[in-house]
């Protein structure tokens, strides 16, 4: 394998790796605004099952985070082994999956419009930060 090969590949994992941590920590700042600076009890809507809402709590929105920071990284692996367009298919599916998510803030009941936004913003934060760094540091073919 040559040097270039495994300085970018690297460079390319430390990125994404950075890439993650500031979509937690940009999820982390606006649930802290939230919970301190507007006192909003944010809390996950209620769907089938559930008596009420449950609270969400700084290590759940770590959590969250990262555990779909990660799967988005590992989707974009799987595909940049399939398909020289990879960056492409990823993009797509990863933009039209966070428009979707936006409407889970929405769904279920129990909880106010002001925790709602929170949930969205909590979204976008992570997708912000992380769709345009993994679509940067994937190798795209030209069409």
């Amino acid at each position: 394998m040559s040097t270039l090969l495994m300085t970018t590949s690297a460079s390319q994992t430390l990125i994404r790796l950075i890439a993650v941590a500031v979509a937690m920590a940009a999820a982390l700042a606006i649930w802290t605004v939230a919970e301190a600076a507007f006192g909003i009890d944010v809390r996950a809507p209620v769907f089938d099952g559930s008596p009420e809402p449950l609270p969400i709590r700084a290590v759940d929105v770590l959590l969250v985070s990262m555990l779909l920071s990660f799967a988005g990284w590992g989707f974009l692996a799987i595909l940049e082994r399939l398909t020289a367009r990879a960056a492409q298919v990823w993009l797509t599916i990863a933009v039209a999956a966070l428009a979707l998510s936006l409407a889970t803030p929405w769904a279920g009941t129990g909880v106010s419009v002001p925790n709602r936004v929170v949930l969205m913003l909590l979204h976008v934060a992570v997708g912000s930060v992380l769709i345009p760094a993994l679509y940067r540091t994937s190798v795209r073919q030209s069409p």
